[in-house]
Parts: C-alpha cells; structure tokens; sequence
C-alpha cells in the first residue's frame, strides 16, 4: 500500500519518487537489462521490488544498498528513511518447493 496514495500530497510524493527512479536509477538499471517497481511506501520505509536481470542477479542485494537506497534517501531524506527490496517469489516456485518438499516426506 502507497501510504497517503488518495491525497495530492501522498500522490505527489509518490509522483516524485517515480520521476527519481526514471532519472538517476531506471536508466542504469536497464543498461543491465532490469528495471525496478515502486511497491509501497509505509512509515517511511520504501519499498521496490527489483524486475528482469536485476531480480535474479547475485548482485541484486548490493544494488539496493549500494546504489538505489543512497539516492533515495539523498532526494528525499525527510519522506524515506529506509529503502527495502522485496525480493518475492513467483507462485509457480512456491508451489513448485510445496510440491518438493512434500514428496520427500513419503
């Protein structure tokens, strides 16, 4: 959930963040094949979710901390005190290791 996402405040913040990714992040991103989606912005904990390359890369960790998260909190050090990956798995692998795990226990 985008915190605030119904008022022009909350929107234009959002708004903000997404004109920071399509600057100083995105571009760098898809130099490597990968692009990032903004998730959800609670109590100042910004959440994205890392998409093609980027999402399986190793380095995918240390993107985030190294690179997306200073430049976050530099554009907007009063909004975002933390910036978060979200690093979900797709339901097909998750039924997937279901299925796996199961059958080991027969």
């Amino acid at each position: 959930m985008i915190e605030s996402k119904n008022s022009d405040e909350g929107k234009m913040l959002i708004d903000s963040i997404e004109k920071c990714l399509d600057e100083f992040i995105r571009p760098a991103l898809a130099s490597h094949g990968g692009d990032v989606e903004l998730l959800a912005l609670e109590d100042k904990v910004l959440r994205l979710k890392l998409l093609g390359q980027c999402s399986a890369c190793p380095s995918a960790m240390l993107t985030m901390e190294e690179f997306i998260e200073p430049v976050i909190l530099n554009e907007f050090p009063d909004e975002v005190e933390r910036v978060v990956m979200d690093a979900g798995i797709s339901d097909e692998l998750w039924y997937e290791a279901k299925r796996i795990l199961a059958s080991r226990g027969k």
